[in-house]
Order: C-alpha cells, then sequence, then structure tokens
C-alpha cells in the first residue's frame, strides 16, 4: 500500500501544474465508494507504516490438489479431475482419496464486515490504474 499511494504523488511531483490543473475533474468523478476506499486503504497504509502494523484476521482454508491445479492455467489440463486415470480405475461407488493443502487466508474487518486483502488491494490498484489512464488520456492524448 505504501508503494500504490506514492502514484498520485509521483504524478504531482513530475507533472504538478497539469495535476493539480487536472485533480478537481478527476475528483468530482469519484465515487463514494471510492472515496472511502482510498480512505481505508491510506489509514491501513500509517497502520503499517508509522504505527504497530496492518490487523488482518486470518482463516485457514483447505483446498484439494487438483481443484488447485485446474485452477492454474499452467496445470488446467494436466490435471483435469475428469481426467484422473486412477478414478475409472476404482470400484464403482467408491471415492478417490482427497490431497488438500491448508493455507491462510487474509481479511480486513472493515466496519464489521470481513473483506478479502487481496480483493481490496485489487480494488485500490485498479482505481489508481485508470487515475493514471485518465490522467494520460486527458495530457498525453492516450
Amino acid at each position: 500500500m505504501q508503494a500504490a499511494r506514492t502514484v498520485p504523488w509521483r504524478l504531482k511531483k513530475e507533472e504538478k501544474e497539469k495535476y493539480l490543473a487536472w485533480l478537481l475533474t478527476w475528483e468530482r468523478q469519484v465515487t463514494a465508494e471510492e472515496t472511502a476506499l482510498l480512505k481505508f486503504t491510506n489509514d491501513r497504509r500509517i497502520d503499517e507504516v508509522h504505527r504497530d502494523g496492518i490487523e488482518t484476521i486470518v482463516e485457514w482454508q483447505d483446498i484439494d490438489i487438483y481443484d488447485l491445479l485446474k485452477s492454474s492455467t499452467v496445470h488446467s489440463k494436466i490435471f483435469d479431475v475428469s481426467n484422473r486415470a486412477y478414478d475409472s480405475a476404482m470400484p464403482p461407488g467408491s471415492r478417490p482419496s482427497r490431497i488438500s493443502v491448508t493455507f491462510p487466508a487474509f481479511y480486513f474487518d472493515r466496519e464489521g464486515v470481513k473483506e478479502d486483502v487481496i480483493e481490496t488491494c485489487k480494488k485500490y490498484l485498479d482505481y489508481l490504474d485508470r487515475l493514471v489512464q485518465e490522467f494520460m488520456r486527458v495530457h498525453c492524448g492516450h
């Protein structure tokens, strides 16, 4: 979050006059949801940089290794569950063994609502991407 926060700072530093002239127009189109996201992510950045760190909720999740590998673009064809050779060799009605992986999932407590850390950061990066793209469109003709 600290690195992402520097995106608008860099725009302002490198193109100060253009950025300041454009900023009011940009801010008028920012939604209430985006404003809340910006405040939330900046508060988490301050927690991490200037306080004792970001507090998160950690939940341990189990996922079948074959489901995990199927979700990978690289491994999906290799580990297609319907093509497991041992499935066809098993007696009718029996179940294949399950191999699972346990991993942590991290969440923020955002006003009493559990929010996935990765999804929150993705929303923030999407916002910053739009900010840069719009700035470039207005000032660089892209």
